[in-house]
Protein backbone atom coordinates (compact mmCIF):
# COMPACT_ATOMS: atom_id res chain seq x y z
CA UNK A 1 0.00 0.00 0.00
CA UNK A 2 1.40 3.35 -0.99
CA UNK A 3 2.16 5.84 1.77
CA UNK A 4 0.05 9.00 2.04
CA UNK A 5 1.67 12.23 3.31
CA UNK A 6 -0.05 15.18 5.00
CA UNK A 7 1.06 18.64 6.07
CA UNK A 8 -0.48 20.79 8.79
CA UNK A 9 -2.12 24.02 7.57
CA UNK A 10 -2.09 26.56 10.45
CA UNK A 11 -4.36 28.86 8.62
CA UNK A 12 -7.19 26.38 8.34
CA UNK A 13 -5.93 24.33 11.28
CA UNK A 14 -6.32 21.18 9.23
CA UNK A 15 -4.06 18.60 7.61
CA UNK A 16 -3.83 18.93 3.89
CA UNK A 17 -2.82 15.94 1.81
CA UNK A 18 0.42 16.23 -0.19
CA UNK A 19 0.62 14.92 -3.71
CA UNK A 20 4.31 14.49 -4.72
CA UNK A 21 5.39 15.34 -8.22
CA UNK A 22 6.70 12.79 -10.68
CA UNK A 23 10.24 14.00 -10.11
CA UNK A 24 9.91 13.59 -6.37
CA UNK A 25 8.51 10.11 -6.82
CA UNK A 26 11.39 9.11 -9.12
CA UNK A 27 13.95 10.44 -6.66
CA UNK A 28 12.27 8.51 -3.88
CA UNK A 29 12.29 5.31 -5.89
CA UNK A 30 15.95 5.81 -6.81
CA UNK A 31 16.90 6.44 -3.19
CA UNK A 32 15.19 3.22 -2.17
CA UNK A 33 16.85 1.26 -4.95
CA UNK A 34 20.34 2.57 -4.17
CA UNK A 35 19.80 2.03 -0.47
CA UNK A 36 18.73 -1.56 -1.06
CA UNK A 37 21.66 -2.19 -3.41
CA UNK A 38 24.08 -0.64 -0.92
CA UNK A 39 22.79 -2.73 1.97
CA UNK A 40 22.79 -5.85 -0.18
CA UNK A 41 26.35 -5.23 -1.32
CA UNK A 42 27.45 -4.57 2.24
CA UNK A 43 25.96 -7.82 3.47
CA UNK A 44 27.52 -9.68 0.53
CA UNK A 45 30.98 -8.31 1.33
CA UNK A 46 30.57 -9.21 4.99
CA UNK A 47 29.58 -12.78 4.12
CA UNK A 48 32.37 -13.03 1.56
CA UNK A 49 34.91 -11.81 4.12
CA UNK A 50 33.69 -14.20 6.80
CA UNK A 51 33.10 -17.33 4.73
CA UNK A 52 34.71 -16.67 1.33
CA UNK A 53 33.49 -17.65 -2.09
CA UNK A 54 33.04 -21.32 -3.04
CA UNK A 55 36.07 -21.16 -5.33
CA UNK A 56 38.22 -19.61 -2.58
CA UNK A 57 37.03 -22.27 -0.16
CA UNK A 58 38.09 -24.99 -2.61
CA UNK A 59 41.45 -23.28 -3.12
CA UNK A 60 42.03 -23.13 0.65
CA UNK A 61 41.25 -26.84 0.95
CA UNK A 62 43.58 -27.66 -1.96
CA UNK A 63 46.31 -25.47 -0.47
CA UNK A 64 45.97 -27.26 2.86
CA UNK A 65 46.29 -30.62 1.11
CA UNK A 66 49.40 -29.52 -0.78
CA UNK A 67 50.96 -28.17 2.39
CA UNK A 68 50.29 -31.47 4.19
CA UNK A 69 51.80 -33.42 1.27
CA UNK A 70 54.92 -31.22 1.30
CA UNK A 71 55.30 -31.78 5.02
CA UNK A 72 55.00 -35.55 4.57
CA UNK A 73 57.50 -35.42 1.69
CA UNK A 74 59.89 -33.37 3.80
CA UNK A 75 59.76 -35.93 6.64
CA UNK A 76 60.35 -38.80 4.22
CA UNK A 77 63.30 -36.97 2.70
CA UNK A 78 64.75 -36.55 6.19
CA UNK A 79 64.41 -40.30 6.75
CA UNK A 80 66.01 -41.03 3.36
CA UNK A 81 68.91 -38.66 4.12
CA UNK A 82 69.46 -40.34 7.50
CA UNK A 83 69.50 -43.76 5.84
CA UNK A 84 71.88 -42.52 3.16
CA UNK A 85 74.20 -41.11 5.84
CA UNK A 86 74.33 -44.54 7.49
CA UNK A 87 75.24 -46.10 4.13
CA UNK A 88 77.93 -43.45 3.62
CA UNK A 89 79.46 -44.19 7.03
CA UNK A 90 79.56 -47.90 6.29
CA UNK A 91 81.11 -47.15 2.91
CA UNK A 92 83.86 -45.00 4.44
CA UNK A 93 84.49 -47.02 7.62
CA UNK A 94 83.96 -50.57 6.38
CA UNK A 95 84.01 -51.14 2.64
CA UNK A 96 86.82 -48.73 1.84
CA UNK A 97 88.80 -49.73 4.92
CA UNK A 98 88.69 -53.36 3.76
CA UNK A 99 90.44 -52.36 0.54
CA UNK A 100 92.69 -49.75 2.20
CA UNK A 101 91.10 -46.90 0.26
CA UNK A 102 90.68 -43.35 1.46
CA UNK A 103 87.14 -42.31 2.50
CA UNK A 104 85.29 -39.78 0.39
CA UNK A 105 85.74 -36.32 2.02
CA UNK A 106 82.66 -34.90 3.68
CA UNK A 107 83.16 -31.67 1.73
CA UNK A 108 82.49 -33.62 -1.47
CA UNK A 109 79.57 -35.63 -0.09
CA UNK A 110 77.84 -32.59 1.47
CA UNK A 111 78.75 -30.03 -1.19
CA UNK A 112 75.87 -27.80 -2.23
CA UNK A 113 75.09 -26.11 -5.50
CA UNK A 114 77.09 -23.02 -6.37
CA UNK A 115 76.20 -20.09 -8.60
CA UNK A 116 72.88 -18.30 -8.69
CA UNK A 117 69.99 -19.04 -6.38
CA UNK A 118 68.38 -22.09 -7.97
CA UNK A 119 65.25 -21.67 -5.83
CA UNK A 120 64.59 -18.03 -6.62
CA UNK A 121 61.61 -18.90 -8.82
CA UNK A 122 59.94 -20.59 -5.84
CA UNK A 123 60.08 -17.60 -3.51
CA UNK A 124 56.80 -16.13 -4.80
CA UNK A 125 54.81 -19.26 -3.97
CA UNK A 126 52.62 -19.67 -0.91
CA UNK A 127 54.53 -21.47 1.88
CA UNK A 128 57.74 -20.66 0.01
CA UNK A 129 59.97 -21.70 2.94
CA UNK A 130 58.47 -25.19 3.04
CA UNK A 131 58.67 -25.62 -0.73
CA UNK A 132 62.27 -24.36 -0.94
CA UNK A 133 63.38 -26.49 2.01
CA UNK A 134 61.82 -29.61 0.53
CA UNK A 135 63.32 -28.90 -2.92
CA UNK A 136 66.74 -28.39 -1.32
CA UNK A 137 66.52 -31.74 0.50
CA UNK A 138 65.51 -33.49 -2.72
CA UNK A 139 68.46 -31.96 -4.60
CA UNK A 140 70.88 -32.96 -1.83
CA UNK A 141 69.52 -36.51 -1.77
CA UNK A 142 69.87 -36.77 -5.55
CA UNK A 143 73.45 -35.48 -5.55
CA UNK A 144 74.59 -37.63 -2.61
CA UNK A 145 73.02 -40.71 -4.18
CA UNK A 146 74.96 -39.98 -7.37
CA UNK A 147 78.22 -39.69 -5.41
CA UNK A 148 77.46 -42.83 -3.40
CA UNK A 149 76.64 -44.78 -6.55
CA UNK A 150 80.03 -43.78 -7.98
CA UNK A 151 81.70 -44.82 -4.72
CA UNK A 152 80.11 -48.26 -4.90
CA UNK A 153 81.37 -48.57 -8.48
CA UNK A 154 84.86 -47.84 -7.14
CA UNK A 155 84.42 -50.43 -4.37
CA UNK A 156 83.36 -53.07 -6.91
CA UNK A 157 86.41 -52.27 -9.03
CA UNK A 158 88.65 -52.44 -5.95
CA UNK A 159 87.09 -55.79 -5.07
CA UNK A 160 87.91 -57.13 -8.52
CA UNK A 161 91.50 -55.89 -8.24
CA UNK A 162 91.73 -57.17 -4.67
CA UNK A 163 90.70 -60.65 -5.75
CA UNK A 164 93.31 -60.52 -8.48
CA UNK A 165 95.92 -59.24 -6.02
CA UNK A 166 95.18 -62.10 -3.61
CA UNK A 167 95.81 -64.55 -6.43
CA UNK A 168 99.15 -62.86 -7.16
CA UNK A 169 100.46 -62.77 -3.58
CA UNK A 170 103.02 -65.57 -2.97
CA UNK A 171 101.29 -67.68 -0.32
CA UNK A 172 102.83 -71.18 -0.42
CA UNK A 173 106.32 -72.68 -0.36
CA UNK A 174 108.31 -72.50 -3.59
CA UNK A 175 109.39 -76.15 -3.11
CA UNK A 176 107.23 -79.19 -2.39
CA UNK A 177 107.05 -80.48 1.17
CA UNK A 178 108.51 -83.88 0.24
CA UNK A 179 111.72 -82.22 -0.88
CA UNK A 180 111.84 -79.67 1.97
CA UNK A 181 114.41 -80.62 4.62
CA UNK A 182 114.35 -77.48 6.75
CA UNK A 183 113.86 -73.73 6.70
CA UNK A 184 117.31 -72.21 6.43
CA UNK A 185 116.40 -68.69 7.45
CA UNK A 186 113.14 -66.91 8.18
CA UNK A 187 111.76 -63.46 7.57
CA UNK A 188 112.89 -60.70 9.97
CA UNK A 189 116.03 -59.71 11.83
CA UNK A 190 118.83 -62.30 11.97
CA UNK A 191 122.58 -62.66 12.25
CA UNK A 192 123.90 -62.04 8.78
CA UNK A 193 125.87 -65.12 7.66
CA UNK A 194 128.41 -62.99 5.79
CA UNK A 195 128.84 -59.88 7.98
CA UNK A 196 127.98 -61.64 11.26
CA UNK A 197 125.88 -58.67 12.40
CA UNK A 198 122.16 -58.24 13.11
CA UNK A 199 120.49 -57.29 9.85
CA UNK A 200 116.96 -57.42 8.48
CA UNK A 201 116.23 -60.39 6.23
CA UNK A 202 113.37 -59.57 3.90
CA UNK A 203 112.51 -63.09 2.78
CA UNK A 204 112.44 -66.83 3.47
CA UNK A 205 115.24 -69.30 2.75
CA UNK A 206 114.42 -72.97 2.14
CA UNK A 207 117.01 -75.73 2.03
CA UNK A 208 116.63 -78.40 -0.64
CA UNK A 209 118.74 -80.73 -2.80
CA UNK A 210 120.28 -79.29 -5.95
CA UNK A 211 117.97 -79.81 -8.88
CA UNK A 212 114.80 -79.68 -6.75
CA UNK A 213 111.79 -78.39 -8.65
CA UNK A 214 110.67 -74.88 -7.72
CA UNK A 215 107.26 -73.27 -8.18
CA UNK A 216 105.81 -69.83 -8.66
CA UNK A 217 103.59 -69.41 -5.62
CA UNK A 218 101.33 -66.75 -7.11
CA UNK A 219 100.18 -65.51 -10.47
CA UNK A 220 102.82 -63.49 -12.25
CA UNK A 221 105.18 -63.10 -15.18
CA UNK A 222 108.81 -64.23 -15.35
CA UNK A 223 110.77 -61.08 -16.15
CA UNK A 224 114.35 -62.22 -15.50
CA UNK A 225 116.18 -65.53 -15.29
CA UNK A 226 119.88 -66.14 -14.88
CA UNK A 227 122.90 -65.62 -12.70
CA UNK A 228 122.89 -62.70 -10.23
CA UNK A 229 125.83 -61.74 -8.04
CA UNK A 230 125.25 -62.69 -4.42
CA UNK A 231 122.19 -64.77 -5.30
CA UNK A 232 123.35 -67.28 -7.85
CA UNK A 233 120.91 -68.72 -10.36
CA UNK A 234 117.81 -66.56 -9.96
CA UNK A 235 114.33 -66.43 -11.39
CA UNK A 236 112.56 -63.08 -10.93
CA UNK A 237 108.77 -63.03 -11.21
CA UNK A 238 106.65 -59.90 -11.45
CA UNK A 239 103.38 -60.53 -9.59
CA UNK A 240 102.09 -56.99 -10.12
CA UNK A 241 100.66 -54.87 -7.33
CA UNK A 242 104.21 -54.00 -6.19
CA UNK A 243 104.95 -57.59 -5.18
CA UNK A 244 108.46 -58.46 -6.45
CA UNK A 245 109.51 -62.06 -5.93
CA UNK A 246 112.74 -63.92 -6.62
CA UNK A 247 113.40 -67.64 -6.56
CA UNK A 248 117.00 -68.80 -6.42
CA UNK A 249 117.33 -72.54 -7.07
CA UNK A 250 117.80 -74.64 -5.12
CA UNK A 251 116.91 -72.23 -2.35
CA UNK A 252 114.47 -69.32 -2.69
CA UNK A 253 113.28 -66.32 -0.84
CA UNK A 254 110.66 -63.60 -1.49
CA UNK A 255 111.61 -59.93 -1.27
Amino acid sequence: MRKVYYIYNPRTQTYDRIYPTVRQRMLSYLRRIFLSLGLGGLFFLILLFLFGSPSEKELRIENSRLQAQYQILSRRLDEALDLLEDIQQRDDNLYRVMFMAEPIPSAIRKAGYGGTNRYEHLMDLANADLVVNTSHKLDMLTKQLYIQSGSFDDVVEMFKNHEEMLQCIPAIQPVSNKDLRQTASGYGYRIDPIYNTVRFHGGMDFSAHPGTDIYATGNGTVVKMGWQSGLGNTIEIDHGFWIPYRICPPAGFPH
